[in-house]
């Protein structure tokens, strides 16, 4: 055990250093420009170089303009949204001296290169806008760059699935978010769920961050957009693409009539329970067993959590706990996440039907790996949990791993041991939803 619980706590240092990581572009290359840290996110969906086409109309002073090969990257923006950018390598039949370019609100000068301009600069590809060109100050032309999704990329245009070329984030998985006319176009998206309304009656609006590269909205605005959806309530708008051919777009998604505070889920099965008092052992018995789980959202990161397990053969066993929980870190694109569970237990003992009933309330702490989606399966939870004892005097250790959604399945180990007095359970449980309050 003393393995496991050095092997937990490296991985805590790990998400812990993790949670704070940035990549910056002066990482990656000399001179690559880029607008402040970024958190690099998962690759949903294939995007090749190949697919990017540089559309300007000063062609005649570009040297050069390619995207370097193997650049492009996933950053995750609102903490929701995957946008994916690629770092170009611009060279210009301008001076350096007499070149400035204009960006998304910055200004840049270049570096001189054998009498010509050059920069290197990531460019994201979902909402790239045009790069002004001005010489001597005087405005001359843009650069600006189209996705095709289809053309340059057989194994994209072998397969029509809006899937491949949709990047919905896993935030959006439990309420089904669907995009209908973006068919064959790329898009991310990912969401946020919001509460109205007054304890016990809260209502959901889901709020929608997207964006799509040949796509804007009829004012000109660049992406990422913002939709909000209400239960029941599909949004239809109006795009536009470069040309200015207009398209109608529906989005829809399961918003939740009723979001409660306090969910609760029920756990049952087979466990193996024994003890000993002195010299007195009771071997493991086959014991039903019962467990009550209870979770209060305070916030989308905060919550009070409560169990229940229940074990009664020859030998009585009740374990209650009672817990603040906070995340405190992430990783692998927030798939990993660790939460720590501060508060106390009770444990109600009695070794055999005749021995004598023993009530107390411990302290120990304890500790929570969630691994979301395992293994692609979106929805799915894998948890891997510990409360470890916090006193000398005795000696409680709980170790469960969890998988599954809504119902799942359990293997869980529990054991109290306090001067001669011992008892143990192990098994194996399924839990499903129980009810729900607030």
């Amino acid at each position: 055990m003393n393995n496991l619980k050095l092997v937990f706590a490296s991985a805590i240092t790990l998400l812990l250093s993790t949670q704070a990581s940035t990549v910056r572009a002066e990482d990656s290359a000399m001179n690559a420009l880029t607008f402040g840290a970024v958190s690099i996110g998962e690759e949903r969906i294939p995007l090749s170089l190949n697919q990017i086409t540089v559309d300007s109309d000063i062609d005649s002073l570009i040297a050069e303009a390619v995207f370097v090969e193997g650049s492009v990257q996933w950053i995750r923006m609102d903490s929701v949204l995957l946008l994916p950018r690629a770092r170009l390598k611009l060279t210009l039949k301008v001076p350096a001296a007499d070149l400035i370019l204009q960006y998304q609100g910055n200004t840049f000068v270049t570096q001189d290169k054998s009498g010509q301009s050059y920069i290197e600069m990531f460019i994201p590809l979902f909402s790239s806008g045009p790069i002004k060109v001005l010489v001597k100050g005087k405005l001359v032309g843009s650069i600006g760059f189209i996705i095709d999704g289809n053309s340059n990329n057989p194994s994209q245009a072998a397969d029509t699935s809006k899937n491949k070329r949709q990047a919905i984030d896993y935030s959006c998985s439990a309420v089904d978010l669907q995009f209908s006319g973006f068919d064959n176009e790329y898009l991310s998206a990912g969401c946020y769920m919001t509460r109205n309304g007054k304890l016990g009656a809260e209502e959901g609006t889901l709020e929608v961050r997207w964006a799509t590269p040949n796509f804007r909205l009829l004012d000109d605005s660049e992406p990422p957009y913002i939709l909000t959806l209400q239960p029941n309530m599909p949004a239809r708008f109006t795009v536009k693409d470069r040309k200015g051919k207009q398209r109608t777009i529906e989005v829809k998604a399961i918003v939740p009539t009723h979001i409660p505070r306090i969910k609760t889920a029920l756990g049952l099965g087979p466990y193996l329970l024994s003890s000993s008092e002195g010299a007195d052992v009771a071997r493991p018995l086959a014991t039903p067993a019962i467990m009550l789980y209870g979770k209060f959202d305070l916030s989308d990161t905060n919550s009070i959590r409560f169990f229940e397990a229940y074990f009664q053969q020859e030998t009585l066993f009740n374990n209650f706990g009672f817990y603040y929980a906070y995340d405190v870190g992430s990783a692998l694109d927030k798939k990993l996440l660790l939460s720590l569970n501060l508060g106390f237990q009770g444990i109600q003992f009695r070794h055999k039907s005749n021995g004598k009933l023993d009530n107390r309330i411990i302290f120990p702490q304890g500790v929570e790996l969630v691994y979301r989606h395992p293994f692609g399966m979106q929805n799915y939870s894998m948890v891997f949990g510990m409360f470890l004892p916090t006193s000398v005097n005795e000696n409680y250790q709980n170790y469960w791993l969890r998988i599954g959604k809504r119902t799942f399945f359990e293997w869980n180990y529990l054991s109290w041991h306090r001067d001669t007095r011992f008892v143990q359970a192990w098994g194996l449980s399924i839990g499903f939803p129980f009810f729900t309050l607030f």
